[in-house]
């Protein structure tokens, strides 16, 4: 009988314990948004980032934060890059790339440069585009 009542208790801790992560994963999200969510527009994208990873930056600080802002980044070496009409050739910059809602079926497509020398950031070059029907 006793060896029940212990399983029930543990059970029941179980579940409130599982209920406190619960809450926690809810309110962290709540409480820490990310910076670049609902952002619409190139020039506020490219200021908000610039803010968050200014120049002088560690490339490794700046895949951080893109990472936690849902981007895929990866590294580029020697490569061209276009922001909106301009076009930068042989730069070495993080490639930073992420797909957000625009309302069924629609999709906003941001794709960001974190151009770096000496493993430093040197500037932010940033792109977006609609996708669909």
């Amino acid at each position: 009988m006793r060896h029940a009542s212990v399983i029930k208790k543990l059970r029941w801790m179980g579940i409130i314990l599982s209920g406190i992560v619960v809450a926690v994963i809810l309110i962290r999200g709540v409480t820490n948004p990310k910076l670049t969510a609902r952002l619409t527009e190139q020039v506020a994208m490219k200021e908000a980032v610039l803010h968050a990873v200014p120049s002088g930056s560690t490339i490794v600080s700046a895949e951080q934060f893109m990472t936690r802002e849902g981007f895929q980044c990866l590294r580029t070496t020697n490569a061209d890059f276009a922001e909106q009409e301009r076009v930068y050739h042989h730069i070495d910059y993080v490639s930073c790339d992420r797909t957000d809602s625009a309302g069924f079926p629609v999709t906003r497509r941001w794709q960001i440069a974190l151009v770096y020398e000496n493993e430093h950031i040197s500037d932010v070059l940033v792109s977006t585009g609609l996708i669909g029907p």
